[in-house]
């Protein structure tokens, strides 16, 4: 998601081709980010300041855009693509929202002798920045339904703290990345999922992760090899690094928006991190909400897009629905603050050689683009077992057209 959350209006949409928006991919994909504000802006559908205001045609966006679906009473959309929805309590009492999907020939594949040999995929998936569970929607219940007998157990899918429908943190902490690492162990070790006594390979996990997610699985399968089978990196190949010399930037940079942002967010006692999304944008709709999705995916760096069933799956997961019919994303406004502490480069090559299990790297040709040097320097000190660029954008995974690919490689 961007920064910005921008409602796009149907004149709008029918200018730029809704045929071709429904595909993922807007007519501004290839333009610069200053070229796809500029054309928003000539063309007078936008406001573009620092809250843009959308004008809204609301009948053309409903008759459009609305999604009738069963809700429950507690205003949320209850697609779990198969899955059982859980709760996963930590220690801290943050509770974690996932996804768990369990193989259909799990109970007998470990009881029968000819079977009970095989060795167990347990899956956790981990999403990426602002995304949720549902960024798996695709590929885990693949994964969960193969036919081969004994590949796969059990896939679960986490929400982050502060994504999807996972609890906020307390106004006194910090978004760092490496924090996420705890809350994977706490999750493990909820699920039982976590047992470094036991050596035997059957028993270790496979952790497969998207974007932001990929920086998390490389804290975890560095600190604890003993529990990793082996590793998934798409779109991303662990935490960003920066120059040890821009510490002290990054630093007041976090601490003035902090401050800033604090007075508007805790301005009186009701605004708890319980209602902390009250913070983000009121969409129209969830179709307006989809939309957004969509639009936001191409302000990224490249030529990146996202397919309309994938913005659909993530956005659901992400919002309130309120009694108008309007939504409002749930996400923790303070995600998209800068972070306090980056890593070096230094500190990340480190972590990649304390990884011990196998590692597959998968890039999409039009996702999220890396300098030669940057790519180069991560073959040589990460070593991946197998590193892969598909058709497909940042979300090839999810993308209904792209995912296959992304599942076959997995599999091998």
């Amino acid at each position: 998601s961007s920064i910005f959350q921008l409602m796009t209006p149907s004149a709008f949409l029918m200018r730029q081709g809704l045929r071709g928006l429904q595909r993922g991919r807007p007519s501004f994909v290839g333009k610069t980010r200053k070229e796809k504000f500029s054309a928003l802006h000539t063309n007078s559908f936008f406001h573009l300041t620092r809250r843009p205001i959308p004008i809204l045609n609301r009948r053309a966006l409903i008759s459009q855009f609305m999604v009738m679906e069963n809700l429950s009473s507690g205003g949320v959309f209850c697609n779990t693509f198969g899955a059982e929805e859980v709760t996963l309590r930590c220690s801290d009492g943050i509770e974690l929202a996932a996804l768990r999907w369990v193989s259909p020939s799990s109970k007998t594949m470990f009881t029968d002798g000819d079977h009970a040999t095989k060795c167990r995929h347990r899956i956790i998936c981990l999403h990426g920045w602002m995304d949720n569970a549902s960024s798996f929607h695709r590929l885990a219940p693949a994964l969960a339904n193969l036919e081969n007998v004994g590949v796969v157990e059990e896939i679960v899918a986490i929400d982050f703290p502060g994504h999807g429908r996972s609890s906020h943190k307390s106004a006194d902490s910090t978004q760092i990345l490496s924090d996420y690492g705890y809350y994977v162990m706490e999750a493990l070790t909820e699920m039982g999922w976590r047992d470094s006594s036991n050596k035997d390979p059957k028993y270790k996990i496979t952790i497969v992760a998207h974007s932001m997610g990929t920086g998390v699985a490389t804290f975890v399968a560095a600190a604890w090899p003993e529990i990793v089978k082996s590793v998934v990196l798409i779109e991303g190949f662990g935490p960003f690094y920066r120059n040890a010399s821009d510490v002290a930037k990054h630093f007041r940079l976090s601490c003035e928006r902090r401050m800033k942002s604090n007075r508007v967010l805790y301005k009186d006692a009701a605004n708890s991190p319980s209602n902390m999304f009250r913070g983000n944008r009121r969409h129209l709709n969830i179709g307006a909400a989809i939309e957004t999705r969509m639009f936001s995916a191409t302000l990224g760096p490249g030529n990146q897009y996202i397919s309309r069933e994938t913005a659909e799956a993530l956005v659901k997961r992400a919002v309130i629905l309120q009694k108008d019919g309007s939504v409002y994303f749930q996400h923790d406004s303070r995600l998209i603050w800068p972070t306090i502490q980056y890593n070096t480069q230094e500190q990340v090559e480190h972590l990649w050689a304390n990884i011990k299990a196998p590692v597959c790297l998968i890039r999409a040709n039009d996702g999220w683009p890396m300098e030669k040097d940057v790519i180069d320097n991560v073959m040589k000190q990460l070593r991946p077992l197998c590193h892969v660029e598909l058709a497909g954008s940042h979300h090839l995974h999810a993308d209904p057209e792209t995912a296959t690919g992304v599942i076959s490689e997995i599999i091998q």
